[in-house]
């Protein structure tokens, strides 16, 4: 409802909008852009009480798939099972409507400081995607100042994208493990060249389409990306300006410059989940219980959902490697599959204090869907609004197999002080010797600030 309610004011913001370019003052434009952008994120959330109702209905609604699940697996009729899914949705929806926040909550706002975005940059270059009249205009802010270029149209960008991540899940599924170079037997891969062609002529297109002649613009240093709500599960790894950076997506600079200010815990404990079902994902808690002495694993027998909400609970770095679903229908719906059925938004709303850190190895779980005025709704957008200041997630369907080495690769810079975006670039940038393994990287966006 929240979401929904910010286009009340996209009107107002597309006369300004307008009269921003019309002056030719990317200052401005950049000020009005924050004003409407991501303003969910503005709000704290009122979190759903956490009484035995409430948890009764999120713990049916997991019974209820896990058994439609089984059902659908077996050929037997789901009728009666889907309409009393729906049933349990609504009831949750209802639940959490009448949910009341506080007037301390209400006054906490956070309030749009253009200044202090600027300030907080350094090194930084933030590049502010807005889309107009069916075109798109690039700002790159830096300390100095900030500056507009003009980009690609919002249709050939929005098809590049899609067809983009559409070779990348075709990708993911090759069974064979092709090396991209094999010096030691010194040959090239035909079929391996042939789809690295064919993923950086793709990357060619975004670029030209997303960015234009901002890509010379970035500097050397770390890029924050705020795009339109729809581009926010683009696989920006695939941009030739942005593959070799560390680059962090974020749903406003506001949203960007909080996630900043946010302390990470003292307590330097992790949590690893293992869901059900997902090849490779029993032998990556366990490598990385290795790595992490402190771990606290959960695997696919022990991850429940109220288990692991409850390790989830203020960790420094969590990860999790279970199947995820995207719900276009209902995105707060959108879950991790764990032992007893999904970890929905709606459980992790339930959540005090959300892991500073976390790392979502799980299909489509960087999946989100645009509402409003340019808002999220999600996995990824409910973590940053609880609090989550840096998150790792595919945005589209990736190898389980793979995912093992690139999660080895990414918590090792993690643990050793890396940033999520600063951990993902050099994971990119050595993963050449197995097909699968570059593609999984590319399919990995880091989401927030740290």
């Amino acid at each position: 409802m929240r979401a929904a309610a910010t286009s009340h004011g996209a009107a107002l913001t597309t006369i300004a909008v307008r009269a921003a370019l019309a002056a030719d003052d990317p200052r401005m434009l950049l000020r009005w852009t924050e004003r409407w952008r991501a303003r969910t994120f503005a709000i704290p959330p009122v979190h759903p009480p956490d009484d035995a109702g409430f948890a009764a209905q999120l713990a049916i609604l997991r019974q209820i798939t896990r058994h439609l699940n089984q059902a659908t697996a077996e050929g037997h009729p789901v009728g009666a099972l889907e309409r009393e899914r729906r049933r349990v949705e609504d009831e949750v929806r209802r639940h959490v409507l009448r949910t009341s926040g506080t007037a301390a909550e209400t006054h906490a706002a956070r309030h749009l400081d253009t200044d202090g975005i600027l300030a907080a940059l350094g090194e930084t270059r933030l590049v502010e995607i807005i889309r107009f009249d069916g075109r798109l205009h690039v700002l790159v802010a830096t300390s100095a100042g900030v500056r507009r270029h003009v980009a690609g149209t919002w249709e050939a960008a929005v098809h590049y994208a899609e067809f983009s991540r559409f070779t990348l899940r075709r990708l993911a599924r090759r069974t064979g493990q092709e090396p991209v170079n094999d010096t030691r037997r010194g040959i090239r891969s035909e079929p391996a060249q042939a789809v690295l062609a064919m993923l950086e002529k793709f990357g060619t297109h975004l670029q030209e389409q997303l960015l234009a002649a901002a890509a010379d613009d970035l500097g050397d240093g770390p890029v924050v990306i705020v795009p339109p709500a729809a581009l926010h599960p683009v696989p920006w790894g695939l941009l030739p300006a942005l593959t070799g950076r560390a680059v962090t997506v974020a749903p406003s600079a506001m949203a960007w410059l909080h996630g900043q200010r946010i302390e990470p815990p003292a307590d330097r404990t992790v949590t690893v989940v293992a869901g059900p079902g997902l090849e490779g994902a029993q032998a990556e808690a366990a490598a990385l219980a290795d790595r992490y002495a402190n771990a606290e694993v959960l695997t696919a027998g022990m991850a429940t959902a109220e288990k692991v909400l409850t390790s989830l609970e203020g960790r420094w770095l969590a990860h999790i490697a279970a199947h995820g679903t995207f719900r276009a229908d209902n995105p707060l719906f959108s879950s991790l599959l764990m032992k007893d059925g999904p970890l929905t938004v709606h459980d992790l709303q339930r959540l005090g204090h959300a892991p500073y850190r976390l790392v979502l190895s799980c299909c489509d779980s960087g999946v989100t869907a645009p509402a409003g005025a340019d808002e999220l709704l999600g996995l990824i957008a409910a973590l940053g609004q609880l609090g989550t200041a840096g998150v790792l997630a595919p945005v589209v369907t990736v190898n389980d197999a793979a995912t093992v080495r690139l999660s080895l690769a990414l918590h090792e810079r993690l643990a050793s002080g890396a940033t999520t975006s600063q951990a993902l670039r050099d994971a990119r940038l050595s993963s050449l010797d197995d097909l699968r393994l570059y593609v999984a990287a590319r399919a990995y966006v880091a989401f927030g600030a740290a």
